[in-house]
């Protein structure tokens, strides 16, 4: 869930997240006018991945219902099922695929990051020519 968004942070600004121990998604990008973040972009987000796994939810009781209707003999029902399962299940990948939409830029991205209960720092640096998500606290590269 996109809990922060901050546009135009400039160099030695801080950005804090509001939410210690879950696991988070850092993205940063570097603005080239075209590519920023709004918090309403991130909403947008939450909305597509939200109902690309409720429909993945929804695709797979509706496939086990099918299966479950077929062994009690109720065979039109489940060819129904089945159809009704397929098209949640292509709606769920269409909103992953949304989801998982590429961005224009410079994008840095680190996955998978528990941010503690005590301040967690990070920035941008250059490492051999190229741009990396850096962990200060750890002294290493996130991306």
């Amino acid at each position: 869930m996109p809990v922060a968004s901050q546009n135009e942070v400039e160099p030695g600004q801080t950005m804090r997240m509001p939410l210690a121990s879950f696991v988070h998604t850092l993205e940063v990008r570097l603005d080239n006018r075209s590519n920023r973040f709004s918090p309403a972009d991130g909403w947008m987000k939450f909305g597509e991945i939200a109902g690309a796994c409720a429909a993945g939810t929804m695709a797979v009781g509706l496939g086990a219902g099918a299966v479950l209707g077929a062994f009690s003999g109720h065979t039109r029902a489940a060819i129904g099922g089945l159809a009704a399962a397929d098209a949640a299940w292509r709606a769920a990948h269409a909103g992953g695929a949304r989801f998982g939409g590429t961005i224009d830029g410079v994008v840095l991205m680190a996955t998978d990051l528990w941010i503690p209960f005590h301040e967690k720092h990070y920035s941008v640096r250059q490492v051999n020519g190229n741009f990396a998500l850096w962990d200060e606290d750890e002294d290493r590269s996130l991306s």
